[in-house]
């Protein structure tokens, strides 16, 4: 972090993001196309490639960027979730990247008794937003949640970039 310039992390994460966004239905078709007799076929050597690369860019870009969001989007979206699902593994992924960086945040200075202080009084609206997120996402049709999520992912992307 102490040589990271933020400017060019950002533009980076950006970029790649965009790249990934932009092979999304080559790889969504080569889902679709695989047969569960091929074993392993082609689609199971880019899902292992793919969650590798994940999880490496994830760690990367939420300790760099805090913009990993973007990248599990890009992940999850072609495992074939269910929009619940999707969003419980969300939501169990950051809390245990966040526990895991938690001590290194402190150690940098991130993590404050203010921002502890702020976060807990906050607390009572995170959970409400949660829960109300929660009952929308039940009422949202899933092809228009994937349509929604990957257009918010490009336009995070391009935040980053500009």
């Amino acid at each position: 972090l102490s040589v990271a310039d933020d400017a060019m992390t950002r533009i980076g994460i950006g970029v790649i993001l965009l790249i990934t966004l932009a092979v999304q239905p080559l790889v969504k078709r080569m889902r679709s196309t695989a047969h569960p007799a091929d074993a392993p076929g082609r689609w199971d050597i880019v899902r292992t490639g793919a969650a590798a690369g994940t999880g490496v860019a994830a760690g990367a870009a939420t300790m760099l960027a805090n913009a990993a969001g973007p990248v599990m989007v890009l992940y999850l979206f072609l495992t074939g979730l269910s929009k619940v699902q999707f969003l419980g593994t969300m939501a169990w992924f950051f809390l245990a990247v966040n526990l895991l960086k938690a001590p290194i945040s402190v150690g940098l200075g991130l993590i404050t008794w203010h921002s502890v202080v702020l976060t807990l009084t906050l607390l009572p609206a995170i959970t409400f937003g949660a829960w109300s997120g929660l009952a929308v996402a039940h009422r949202i049709n899933q092809k228009h949640f994937e349509l929604a999520t990957l257009f918010l992912t490009g336009a995070g992307a391009a935040l980053l970039i500009l």
